[in-house]
């Protein structure tokens, strides 16, 4: 047998810690309610008395030379199950257990009659065990009472019959007739039934006070149950709420989503400068497989990482040497903002002016690398997408890729218009994707891939707050873009960090 996928299981396992509020929730609520309303409930105690339906069919045969037709046992238990139902019964078990005013549905109410083969089972319950104690024994005492007058009835009527024609014939002096001597017999034989069948039941098992058990309130029982029930409900819950949330967790599903490998795993807005000299390491090597000399960072959801992209082209110029870093998002403009170049001018103007007078600039009041440059997002443009479309846009990107070791553009989200425009200008595409992104984010991510045609270098997966003690490689995914281009399967190899094509 294979041994299981860890991976697997800690997808599993991630899942519920996820949804974990709608597994502890019933596990507290459920048993809570349940051993609450335990605890308020009144005592129940049961009992059970045994009587036995004995056949004499073939004793009376026997003895008697009567043929009975055989009767199958489980439907005869069931009837005399239906028999002990009889309010007549219900009456004299009520009287006989010292309640003669009480309704017979009383007793039908807090007991029943269970037929097991050729045992009846008379099972009573009642808030006090004395009572069901007594109820249970009059139940079965009186049960074999009555079934004995019913089975006898029309043999005592014939004994009595029989009876009152031998003394006729006795007083007409025929005492010693053959007829007399006749009916003598059939009395005997009838005598003989009538006493057989006094035997078919009888009890076998009384209740004692040792025998009667308490129902309720059992409340360390019923909680026990319920936190069994609690968890099944809590997986359930975080199953269905799992199968209707479009947020995606696994790289791999995000790999396949996007049709592009995993290089890295980064903290999710606060990166740091070790974080990005690993993250460069690790992004470099790609780009240089794929002969890259400038990249796209652009976010795969609506949502920008403007420090991913301060980190990553800061770790690059260690590596790299020359490295720009151009705000090509020009609506959020969050580098701009941070590097403290609003309204210098910037990408917008070089655009504009389709030439080389607007240089990058040197952050001031920062311990950035020899070597680092930022490009701001320049003057406001009321339509990015009509300014970037233009090619003079993707002159000026190439432009400055020619004149620098490595060009990154912080972009808009992909799915935008400009980040399609962008793409035309670069050698190679990077995805910035959140952990939780939507599925909807990822489809409208792929089909802009699909439409600029361009390298993908891979993903970044940023994660939450608990993993940002380290940028971890990822594992390699390799996945085909439609181009069927061989530069665009790249990947990183979780061992070594050594980029591959």
């Amino acid at each position: 047998m294979s041994e299981p996928d860890p991976s697997i299981l800690k997808y599993y396992l991630g899942i519920v810690w996820r949804w974990k509020w709608l597994l502890v929730v019933p596990l507290v609520v459920l048993p809570a309610l349940v051993l609450t309303l335990s605890l308020r409930q009144s005592p129940l105690y049961a009992t059970t008395a045994y009587v036995l339906l004995n056949h004499q069919d073939q004793v009376a045969t026997a003895l008697a030379g009567v043929e009975t037709p055989p009767e199958d046992a489980g439907r005869y238990a069931i009837t005399q199950a239906l028999v002990a139902r009889s309010p007549e019964l219900g009456r004299r078990v009520l009287a006989a257990a010292g309640f003669p005013n009480e309704p017979a549905r009383t007793l039908f109410n807090e007991s029943d009659v269970e037929p097991n083969a050729d045992v009846l089972q008379f099972y009573v319950t009642n808030r006090s065990a004395e009572v069901a104690n007594r109820l249970a024994n009059a139940y079965a005492h009186e049960y074999t009472t009555f079934r004995r007058q019913l089975d006898t009835r029309e043999l005592e009527t014939t004994v009595r019959s029989l009876g009152t024609r031998l003394s006729r014939l006795a007083d007409a002096g025929q005492a010693g007739s053959a007829e007399y001597g006749r009916l003598a017999a059939q009395r005997e034989q009838v005598r003989l039934l009538e006493a057989l069948r006094r035997s078919n039941v009888y009890v076998i098992r009384t209740s004692t006070v040792g025998d009667t058990f308490q129902l309720q309130p059992r409340p360390l029982k019923n909680a026990a149950l319920s936190v069994g029930g609690a968890l099944v409900l809590g997986l359930l819950l975080v199953a269905l709420a799992n199968a209707f949330d479009r947020r995606v967790f696994d790289p791999r599903e995000i790999a396949e989503a996007i049709g592009a490998p995993l290089l890295a795993r980064a903290p999710q807005g606060r990166e740091s400068a070790g974080d990005g000299l690993r993250l460069a390491a690790l992004v470099d090597q790609a780009a240089r497989a794929a002969g890259a000399r400038s990249l796209l960072l652009a976010a795969a959801a609506p949502s920008s990482s403007p420090t991913l992209a301060s980190a990553l082209a800061e770790g690059l110029a260690h590596v790299q040497g020359q490295v720009v870093l151009v705000d090509a998002d020009l609506r959020g403009r969050e580098l701009t903002r941070a590097y403290g170049l609003a309204g210098r001018p910037g990408f917008v103007e070089r655009v504009r002016e389709g030439g080389a007078d607007v240089e990058p600039l040197v952050p001031e009041g920062r311990d950035s690398p020899e070597g680092f440059r930022v490009l701001a997002a320049g003057a406001d443009v009321r339509d990015p997408s009509t300014l970037l479309v233009t090619p003079a846009a993707t002159k000026a990107l190439r432009d400055l890729a020619a004149r620098s070791d490595l060009v990154v553009v912080a972009g808009p989200p992909f799915a935008a218009p400009e980040s399609l425009a962008l793409a035309a200008g670069v050698d190679a595409i990077l995805l910035a994707i959140r952990i939780g992104v939507d599925r909807r984010a990822l489809a409208e991510a792929r089909r802009a891939l699909d439409v600029a045609q361009a390298r993908v270098l891979g993903f970044v997966l940023l994660e939450r707050e608990r993993s940002r003690s380290r940028v971890s490689p990822g594992r390699r995914v390799a996945v085909r873009r439609p181009s069927g281009d061989p530069a665009a399967e790249v990947g990183v190899r979780a061992s070594s960090g050594e980029a591959t094509c």
